[in-house]
């Protein structure tokens, strides 16, 4: 839920934003590849009101859903078979 508790989010194939006033929902399919739906997928709201989500390390991402920025949080992250290489 954001700050002012206008709005939800969960996953399915994409992230939604549910406007909590009427129910309509918003699926903003540019995170599909950072969502897993067979797997688990948390969506944490930060102090800010940023959201973090993303179900590897690899995947992990902040978004802003007052701008609609989003960025990866590890960047240089290779996954490589069972290894984490950090450059």
């Amino acid at each position: 839920m954001d700050l002012n508790k206008e709005y939800a989010y969960t996953v399915n194939e994409s992230l939604v934003k549910i406007r909590l006033r009427d129910g309509h929902t918003t699926l903003l399919p540019e995170f599909a590849n950072r969502i897993n739906i067979t797997e688990q997928s948390p969506i944490i709201t930060l102090k800010n009101g940023r959201l973090l989500f993303g179900f590897t390390l690899a995947k992990l991402t902040v978004y802003n859903p007052k701008t609609g920025e989003s960025e990866l949080v590890f960047k240089d992250l290779i996954m490589s078979c069972n290894f984490i290489l950090v450059f």
